[in-house]
C-alpha cells in the first residue's frame, strides 16, 4: 500500500497555492479581477466582478493535517474537500468530494476556480 508522507502533502497544498495564484492572475474575462491571500493556516481565493451590478465570492482553502484533507469553503455554495490519494507513479494528488476524479494541483485548481465561477454565474 502506498502511503504519503506529510511532506509531500505540504509540497502538494504549496503547489496548489502557487497554481491557485497563476490562475487567478491569468483569469480569461477581463471583467474579473481576482486575488490569493494567505491567513492563519489557510488560503483565501477571491474573484471580483465589475460591472453594473458588482459581484465577488471567495473560497477558503485549508489543509488540515489531522483530517488529511483539503478543505474548501466556497461563500454562497456547500464547502467540499479535497482528499488526498497515490496517483498510479507514486504522485499526491486529490480527489474532490463534488465529483472530480483524481487531480493533481493544476487540475485542483481549475476545480476550485470552475466552482467559484459557477457560483458567480448563478447569482
Amino acid at each position: 500500500m502506498l502511503l504519503l508522507t506529510e511532506r509531500d502533502k505540504q509540497v502538494f497544498v504549496a503547489a496548489l497555492h502557487e497554481r491557485l495564484t497563476a490562475a487567478v492572475d491569468n483569469l480569461p474575462d477581463e471583467a474579473l479581477l481576482g486575488s490569493v491571500t494567505v491567513f492563519d493556516g489557510g488560503l483565501r481565493v477571491v474573484l471580483n466582478r465589475a460591472g453594473m451590478a458588482f459581484r465577488q465570492t471567495f473560497t477558503d482553502v485549508f489543509y488540515n493535517s489531522e483530517t488529511r484533507e483539503i478543505r474548501c469553503s466556497t461563500l454562497n455554495s456547500a464547502p467540499y474537500m479535497l482528499r488526498f490519494c497515490v496517483t498510479p507513479d507514486h504522485k499526491a494528488a486529490v480527489t474532490s468530494t463534488r465529483g472530480a476524479t483524481q487531480m493533481d494541483a493544476d487540475q485542483a485548481a481549475q476545480h476550485i476556480l470552475g466552482i467559484m465561477l459557477d457560483v458567480m454565474n448563478r447569482k
